[in-house]
């Protein structure tokens, strides 16, 4: 995929990675593409929050869908840092879906 050069120039410097140049290239709109890059530069977006910010931009049969192993990545991180391992009445739910992630490990060994 050839990227336009306002694309090109900031992953040349090493400000953004490839990944998600090549998300916002997408986007035909030069201003709503500039907007979102410098977006993605200064708040250090990943990329699932870069497809989020085009889907809000895209009519809606364009959607950009996450993967699964994205959706999963994601969740992961936002979960890490999240407070809810502090919530004793939360801690039973959270356990349980934990016990039901490990099924699905095992039962693909």
């Amino acid at each position: 995929m050839t990227l336009p050069e306002d694309i090109l120039e900031p992953l040349k410097k090493g400000k953004i990675a490839y990944t998600k140049a090549k998300v916002i290239a997408k986007i035909k709109n030069l201003s709503q593409r500039n907007t979102l890059l410098e977006q993605a530069i200064s708040q250090n977006l990943s990329l699932t929050q870069i497809k989020n910010k085009i889907n809000l931009l895209q009519p809606s049969g364009e959607k950009i869908k996450p993967t699964l192993k994205q959706k999963g990545s994601e969740l992961f991180k936002r979960l890490n840092s999240s407070q809810i391992w502090e919530h004793p009445q939360k801690q039973t739910q959270l356990d349980k879906l934990l016990q039901q992630l490990e099924a699905l490990l095992e039962e693909e060994k």
